[in-house]
C-alpha cells in the first residue's frame, strides 16, 4: 500500500501544461502529502515506475511518442495499478468512452483550472488515505 507522500506522476509532452499543472499542485498541496514527478517524455517517465510506488498517474493522451492510452499497458510494471487521470483537449465520446473502459478515474478535459484539479486529486488522496487505514492494522 503506498503512503503519504503519494509519488504523483505527470505526462504532458507540452511544456507549458506541465509546467503549469506542476505548479498549481505544488501551490495546491504540501510535501508531505504528495511528491510530483514531472515528464514531457513517456519514455523518460518509465524508470520511475520501477523505482517508486506511484499513487497516482495523470498524463496527456495525444503525444507524439506515446499515446497516453497505451501508457497504462506500458507502465503495469508493478503489482500495483496507480490511479489514471487522463488529461485530454478532445471531447470527443470516443475518447470518454475509451478513458472509461481503461479504467480512468478522471478525464480532464483542457483547458482545466486549478479548481476542477484540485477537486480530482482531493478525491483520489482521499481514496488512497481511505485504504491505508483499512490495510495499517495488517501491515503491522
Amino acid at each position: 500500500m503506498n503512503h503519504r507522500p503519494y509519488n504523483i506522476v505527470l505526462i504532458d509532452d507540452d511544456e507549458i501544461v506541465l509546467d503549469s499543472t506542476t505548479q498549481i499542485l505544488e501551490h495546491l498541496f504540501p510535501k508531505e502529502v504528495i511528491t510530483i514527478h514531472s515528464y514531457q517524455d513517456p519514455d523518460q517517465a518509465a524508470k520511475i515506475f520501477s523505482e517508486k510506488d506511484i499513487s497516482v498517474l495523470i498524463t496527456d493522451i495525444h503525444m507524439p511518442k506515446k499515446s497516453g492510452d497505451t501508457l497504462i499497458k506500458y507502465f503495469e510494471i508493478k503489482d500495483k495499478k496507480p490511479f489514471l487521470i487522463f488529461a485530454t483537449g478532445d471531447k470527443s465520446f470516443s475518447l470518454a468512452s475509451s478513458a472509461y473502459y481503461d479504467d480512468a478515474r478522471f478525464l480532464l478535459l483542457k483547458p482545466f483550472d486549478a479548481k476542477i484539479l484540485k477537486e480530482v486529486m482531493d478525491n483520489c488522496i482521499y481514496q488512497l488515505d481511505h485504504w491505508n487505514k483499512i490495510f495499517s492494522p495488517f501491515s503491522r
